[in-house]
């Protein structure tokens, strides 16, 4: 797919797999493709329900909702795969911003829900869709190719691999969960071999 990238977002919950396709952006239109979105059940691998054309990129799952990432924020109940809520907040899509693990977002132990459109990080309340707040952090973040990465213990955590002149490094921005104001940042040795993958992990609170 030369002119943008194609990616299966699957997600195992209450016994169904539930599964998206769609084209997450394009070079010059970033806004994603009619996509389908399939609940299976997991024992027999039977349709529960599908819906088509829901313009979504990416699934969340929250206390028996599936939560459509990709343009406007939705939430299906995931037994029928009616219609719980709409949200006013809008994941869109940039090229120079691509989104990462999740399509850039987390749901923590609260029912926060964090996802960042490029440099802009926003908590939505997983339940009913309200927005509590919407941070720009591009005074924080590298021009491009930060990737939200997890949000747990009262923090959101972004990945960014940086260049330097020694090869390249991988750097860590926390966030507060509360209102979204940064709280550190720490910084890989810089090595020639350039900025190695590999992602956080959060064990007993550290």
């Amino acid at each position: 797919f030369p002119n943008g990238l194609w990616k299966s977002n699957i997600v195992a919950a209450d016994g169904k797999v539930f599964a998206c396709s769609a084209a997450e952006f394009y070079q010059k239109a970033a806004t994603p493709a009619p996509s389908e979105v399939v609940a299976l059940d997991a024992a027999t691998g039977e349709v529960v329900w599908k819906l088509d054309k829901a313009k979504s990129a990416g699934l969340a799952f929250h206390k028996g909702a599936l939560l459509l990432l990709g343009g406007p924020l939705k939430a299906l109940d995931a037994a029928s795969g009616k219609e719980k809520w709409s949200s006013k907040a809008s994941l869109s899509f940039d090229p120079y911003w691509p989104p990462s693990t999740g399509l850039g977002a987390a749901i923590d132990e609260d029912g926060r829900l964090f996802f960042n459109s490029g440099p802009a990080l926003t908590c939505v309340d997983a339940g009913s869709g309200e927005v509590k707040w919407t941070k720009d952090l591009s005074d924080k973040l590298g021009p491009k190719g930060a990737g939200l990465r997890f949000a747990k213990a009262g923090i959101v955590l972004f990945k960014e691999s940086q260049q330097t002149p020694d090869g390249g490094q991988i750097v860590f921005n926390a966030f507060s969960a509360k209102d979204g104001a940064w709280l550190w940042q720490h910084a890989s040795t810089p090595s020639r071999w350039g900025a190695a993958g590999g992602d956080p992990w959060l064990a007993a609170g550290l």
